[in-house]
């Protein structure tokens, strides 16, 4: 885990406006990073097959992002006053509202993910065991693709805002990629016998990680290979896209609340209260870092997550018709 980072302003101030702070002087790696992947997908979207308004799309918002740059450049006071605000609108529509995840599932339903094999080509391998094992390897790739957790991850760590805006944020996100997925797991690839036997043996590895859990719920239900396809896309949108990073977020940012609290203290002034701040002393108080307060890795609250996210995703999604 990072140190706490050295804030900005003064102690008097309240801690999300020298987080913020901080955040607008330290993050113009990540608007430089998110222009570059959006570019790349803009410039993809002017080929044949993808349709007018995803691209607008790309380019609307590779046009927001170089706007925050130049913003930040020319007026660094005025952006930090309103960066919270404009990370929150990209975060929001960093995913084209739903755009981006079929734009996503169309380009592996018709010309799969570079580098991968071919369903086709998967199926003339036999049962050579190295051949499954590179197959599997394959699906499990195509399946975080299609599920757009990494761009959900590389939203939250690259557009920091605070936690409880974060959460509303990524719940959006995620809220707006879980109605294609029934409908892209249906699709030519994911219904091709091969990748139908990957997926089956990613579900069983998967499953592994609801074993903590007391009386666990997947085990109730018997989905089809069309749900099984889509219990593991939703679980890494849920797990990986959205608790996984809240975690971190909740984490890191509750170390710096507990350094803003200390300075807060040795300059005299009261401690600052509030709902976020109960949060952050709550989540500070679980790792153990306070006298009398429960020590949980942070490692195994996540593993935690993990295993109740599977376990009611499993559920959710193969029960549900």
């Amino acid at each position: 885990m990072p140190a706490a980072p050295d804030l900005p302003g003064s102690p008097s101030q309240p801690f999300h406006y020298r987080a913020n702070l901080y955040y607008s002087r330290a993050g113009a790696w990540g608007d430089i990073l998110l222009l570059g992947v959006h570019l790349a997908f803009a410039f993809r979207g002017k080929q044949p097959g993808v349709d007018s308004t995803t691209a607008a799309w790309q380019l609307a918002t590779c046009a927001g992002i170089a706007a925050s740059i130049l913003w930040r450049l020319l007026l660094p006071a005025q952006h930090a006053s309103w960066r919270e605000a404009l990370a929150l609108a990209l975060r929001l529509t960093g995913l084209g509202l739903g755009l981006g995840v079929q734009h996503v599932w169309q380009l592996v339903h018709t010309e799969g993910v570079p580098g991968l094999p071919s369903a086709a080509a998967s199926s003339l391998k036999g049962e050579d065991a190295s051949a499954a094992l590179g197959i599997v390897a394959a699906q499990m790739a195509r399946l975080v693709f299609v599920s757009c957790a990494g761009s959900l991850v590389m939203l939250a760590l690259t557009l920091r805002i605070r936690l409880s805006l974060s959460a509303l944020a990524q719940a959006s996100l995620v809220a707006t990629l879980l109605p294609h997925t029934r409908a892209g797991c249906a699709g030519p690839l994911m219904s091709h016998p091969a990748v139908q036997r990957a997926t089956h043996r990613i579900y069983g590895m998967l499953s592994w990680v609801g074993t903590p859990l007391p009386l666990p719920l997947a085990p109730m239900v018997a989905p089809t290979p069309a749900e099984q396809c889509a219990v593991i896309v939703t679980f890494y949108q849920v797990a990986l896209g959205l608790l996984l990073p809240l975690l971190w977020e909740a984490v890191t940012s509750a170390r710096a609340f507990a350094a803003h609290q200390r300075q807060r203290r040795a300059a005299g002034l009261p401690p600052e209260r509030g709902l976020q701040a109960w949060v952050y002393r709550q989540v500070w108080e679980l790792c153990g870092n306070t006298e009398g307060g429960l020590t949980v890795p942070p490692a195994l609250l996540a593993w935690i997550l993990l295993a109740v996210a599977w376990d009611w995703t499993a559920f959710l999604t193969a029960s549900s018709h």
